[in-house]
């Protein structure tokens, strides 16, 4: 692999070492498979390296750290950084074995976990790296084949918290929310039912660390929000009820302002390939709805398929708590900003001849910049920072 720095419309290919194993090289130029074609002004697009189902954290410092995998009985979880240049670090290998994504990463006093779904042990995976740079393995040994559809965020005082599907397909229980400290999961199911994991799920914490989950239903195909109002004991609404759409809610992400306050974007859908993307603010049980966008050109493919989409939506917020959502279909990637009484959207086009995988990772820094992760065609993760 060489990933490939793109910045005001010139290419710069910057040779780094490779993962063992990865194959043929889909970042090379000439393929024609570039990050970023037209490359809108004062945005940078780095071609990572070959993998899939990407996720993205930044350290407080507002260093991007990127996890990404390779779905298959020979497959491997892997983590990168970028520096300020764009450059990636060497991709090091996490952990090998037969996986599944979507995966989810987080960073903590610099230090960054990632949690994966581990087939052949049918549990969810915690990946902490050592002072060394080593990987803590530390699997979350539960019942019923847990794990799926990761979503992490570690605490002030460093415990982890992460929330994952326990689904319907293995016989599962609805929910699980995991909490690790000390050399102990504790596992609480957050809330039950008979659900399939490829609808999305997310986990927040707010100020006062309360564990909140928003998840898809697809029984009911409506998106549901999950809060823990004391040990094992669950509270769960939902986040609008059915208005002659397809189906509400699905591939919900959430972020929790510094005063409590609930940001959750998602799909809506009104027919297989399109509908719109939503934003829903406000307190638990009383969250105001409205539209950000339409969106077609989308796929929703089987849970047993890499082909449809995974995590088309993502949100996060700007320093003074305005919101902003980036969502893709097949052929575009959207960055919508709030102003004040909607949405100002600025479109990212795919190259010509390749498709998108629709799922998107984005966060926003200190000085308010907006870093993005996603996947598209030949298997080549790309980064983005404006």
């Amino acid at each position: 692999m060489r990933p490939s720095v793109h910045k005001h419309r010139a290419l710069l290919v910057v040779s780094v070492a490779t993962l063992v194993g990865c194959g043929s090289d889909p970042t090379d130029p000439d393929l024609g498979f570039a990050c970023g074609p037209a490359e809108p002004d004062g945005w940078l697009w780095v071609d990572v390296g070959e993998g899939t189902k990407p996720a993205l954290a930044l350290a407080s410092d507002g260093t991007p750290h990127l996890a990404f995998m390779l779905e298959s009985l020979s497959g491997w979880v892997a983590h990168s950084q970028i520096d300020p240049s764009g450059v990636p670090a060497t991709a090091t290998t996490v952990a090998s074995g037969y996986f599944y994504g979507p995966i989810d990463i987080d960073v903590h006093s610099g230090v960054p976990a990632i949690v994966y779904h581990d087939h052949d042990r049918e549990d969810q995976v915690l990946a902490n790296r050592t002072v060394s740079g080593e990987w803590d393995l530390e699997p979350m040994a539960n019942g019923g084949h847990d794990g799926w559809y990761n979503s992490i965020e570690v605490g002030a005082d460093g415990t982890f918290h992460t929330g994952t599907f326990d689904p319907s397909g293995f016989g599962g229980v609805g929910v699980n929310y995991g909490r690790f400290s000390g050399g102990q999961w504790n596992v609480e199911v957050a809330a039950p039912g008979s659900f399939m994991y490829d609808g999305g799920l997310s986990l927040a914490l707010s100020p006062d660390g309360t564990p909140y989950i928003v998840f898809f239903d697809d029984v009911a195909k409506v998106g549901r929000i999950a809060r823990r109002n004391g040990p094992g004991d669950w509270e769960v609404d939902v986040l609008e009820t059915l208005n002659g759409e397809l189906e509400s809610g699905r591939f919900p992400q959430l972020v929790i302002d510094d005063a409590g306050g609930l940001h959750v974007a998602y799909l809506a859908r009104t027919s297989t390939s399109a509908g719109s993307i939503r934003y829903a603010s406000g307190g638990f049980g009383a969250l105001t709805v409205r539209d950000v966008a339409p969106i077609n050109n989308i796929q929703i493919g089987p849970s047993t398929s890499t082909d449809g989409a995974r995590s088309i939506v993502d949100i996060d917020l700007l320093s003074d708590d305005t919101p902003v959502v980036v969502y893709q279909s097949r052929s575009v990637t959207t960055v919508a900003r709030g102003n004040g009484t909607g949405f100002d959207l600025e479109a990212i086009p795919a190259v010509a001849g390749v498709r998108l995988r629709q799922q998107v990772s984005m966060e926003i820094d200190s000085a308010d910049r907006i870093h993005m992760t996603y996947w598209q065609d030949a298997g080549m993760v790309c980064y983005g920072v404006q």
